[in-house]
Parts: structure tokens; C-alpha cells; sequence
């Protein structure tokens, strides 16, 4: 049964085909069947502004083939959609200048691979160093992907961009970001909620804690959950913790 809940984190684009392809099959052979892989929008992006397909088609064909399911996150602005300083090295941290252009490139993405399983937006945009905005301009973002990704069929493939632990907002006294977004209501089935716990031992506790105090447990009590709980890992004693959820 836990074949189909077990996955790890990867970054496939980081290797050679041949690579990824045995690293995938070891990951069957450890009887897992989900990956969580991570597109850098700027790195993934010509200097013409054009998106390059091409090691993805073959990477996505390459899962399709071994029958992996996939959670594919699309995260940092590209240099010409940065709402950062023009001169700033890291003008990839701060969120879309125009948020039209981030969604429909994460729509045609959807559009293009059509067997991914779920489309995350941005990643750990609760920490500084991923996402230099406030929760508001991160809910307006993920609003519009949203629709976007129902406008291609694909609403129920939303994922909210997993959260650093259990979405602690650290220069806000720690402030659940889960929290803010669920006060915003932006948070609607059949949307998905993402965590990286990064702590073995206490992540059945901590969830617990997280999903009573922003009213996710209540709510899927009453028979409208808000969707599912993503949590990938960056190493098998993490995974271990996804066994009591």
C-alpha cells in the first residue's frame, strides 16, 4: 500500500539520462512510486525568454515509461519577470514582477505534459531565501494558477508550494504561512497542501497540530477537505514519517 504515498525529492535535470534512469529504477526497486522534482524557471529559460523543453520532454517520457507518478514545482522568477532590483544576483527569490507571465508558463507546462500528477506552485515560500514577498502577493499568485491550471483541465493537480517545515514564517515570530493563506481563503478543494517536516520524529505531532489550528482536520471532517497533504523527503529516515500519517 505505501508504494503509492512514498516518494522522495530529486533533481533528475541535474543528471544524464542514463543517470536519472537508474536512479529512478532504484527508487521502484525500493518499492517508491512518487518523485518531486523541481524546475528553476530562470534556469530553464533562454535568454530570448523562450522555455527549454527539451530535457524535460525526454525526463517526463522517462517517467511515464516506469510508470512513476510526479509532483513537478516551478520556482524562481526568471531575470526578465523579477520584481526584485534589476542589479540583484538573486533577483530569482523575489516573486513575479507580472504574476500573467510565472502562470502561464506553468500552464502551458501543464498542457505540455499532460501525465504529471501534480503541479506545485514556487517552493518553501514561507523562507526569505525562496520567496522575498508577503503572504498576500503569494496567495494573489497562487490564485491565479489556480485558475489557470483548471482552465486546462488540471484543477484538481494544484498544489500549494511545500511549506519548510510546517510553513513558520521565521522573521514573524514564526507565523504559520499555512495560516495566513487559509485566513485569506484562498485555501478550496480540491487544493493540495505541501510540507517538508525535515523531522522524523515529531512530523505526525507537528501535522496534527498545524491541520486543528488553521481548521483543516475540521473542515475534512465535515466532508470537504480541502485536498490532500504532500509531504517529500530528502532522505529515507524522513520517509519513514509519512508511515503514521
Amino acid at each position: 500500500m505505501w508504494r503509492n504515498f512514498l516518494g522522495l525529492n530529486t533533481q533528475p535535470l541535474w543528471f544524464t539520462p542514463k543517470q536519472y534512469t537508474a536512479q529512478f529504477t532504484a527508487l521502484k526497486a525500493l518499492g517508491l512510486n512518487w518523485v518531486r522534482i523541481g524546475l528553476h524557471w530562470s534556469a530553464m529559460t533562454r535568454p530570448d525568454g523562450r522555455f527549454r523543453y527539451g530535457r524535460l520532454d525526454a525526463l517526463v517520457h522517462t517517467l511515464k515509461r516506469l510508470d512513476l507518478h510526479s509532483d513537478i514545482y516551478l520556482v524562481g522568477s526568471a531575470r526578465f519577470d523579477s520584481s526584485g532590483p534589476i542589479e540583484a544576483s538573486n533577483f530569482d527569490q523575489y516573486p513575479p514582477r507580472e504574476d500573467r507571465l510565472y502562470v502561464q508558463q506553468l500552464a502551458a507546462l501543464a498542457r505540455r505534459y499532460p501525465s504529471v500528477n501534480a503541479w506545485e506552485v514556487w517552493n518553501k515560500e514561507n523562507l526569505p531565501a525562496f520567496w522575498r514577498g508577503d503572504t498576500k502577493a503569494y496567495a494573489r499568485l497562487l490564485v491565479d494558477a489556480g485558475r489557470a491550471l483548471a482552465a486546462e483541465g488540471a484543477q484538481s493537480k494544484l498544489v500549494v508550494g511545500g511549506f519548510a517545515f510546517y510553513s513558520q514564517i521565521p522573521a514573524q515570530g514564526h507565523t504559520l504561512m499555512l495560516e495566513q493563506l487559509w485566513r485569506l481563503g484562498v485555501l478550496r478543494p480540491p487544493m493540495i497542501v505541501a510540507f517538508h517536516p525535515y523531522n522524523a520524529a515529531a512530523c505526525h505531532r507537528h501535522l496534527a497540530s498545524v491541520g486543528e489550528r488553521v481548521g483543516l482536520v475540521q473542515l475534512s471532517r465535515s466532508g470537504s477537505p480541502v485536498g490532500a497533504f504532500f509531504m517529500f523527503f530528502h532522505s529515507l529516515e524522513h520517509a519513514l514519517c509519512s508511515r503514521v500519517l
